[in-house]
């Protein structure tokens, strides 16, 4: 994936990569208009290391974290130094069949957002698959 801006959509439930206040990830449906593009909209910058980082578009400090005091929950966390540790870095492959697989560098887990009956759903680190199950294409 090109470092840019970019919307992550989940395939299955249809939500949107979604911030919340300052440090919690969900997963949103809804309009663009509605949703309000900052909330929805985020930045990846590619690493020389194969990694890159997701960061929010509107506070490029501001990443994707997998929360280091539990290995399923994911957050956004403020990082002020020049270091980028592994619970900001992400592995993201074109998955088979379309879309993209977004795995940690910290825990080795794949991000998804868990199904509910309202508008919002939680998102999470998911470690059914293991690094050599998940599907995706190499090119």
């Amino acid at each position: 994936m090109e470092t840019g801006d970019y919307y992550f959509n989940n395939a299955y439930t249809g939500k949107f990569l979604h911030r919340s206040g300052n440090t919690t990830v969900n997963g949103q449906s809804g309009l663009l208009s509605s949703l309000g593009e900052s909330s929805i909209k985020w930045h990846v910058t590619n690493l020389e290391d194969g990694y890159c980082t997701i960061q929010r578009a509107d506070m490029p400090n501001a990443f994707l974290a997998a929360d280091s005091t539990s290995s399923s929950t994911v957050k956004i966390k403020q990082n002020n130094s020049e270091t980028i540790s592994d619970i900001y870095k992400w592995e993201i492959r074109i998955a088979t069949g379309g879309g993209c697989l977004i795995k940690s560098k910290y825990t080795g887990k794949y991000l998804y957002s868990a199904e509910s009956s309202s508008s919002s759903s939680s998102v999470y680190i998911y470690g059914l698959y293991s690094s050599g199950s998940a599907s995706y294409d190499t090119a």
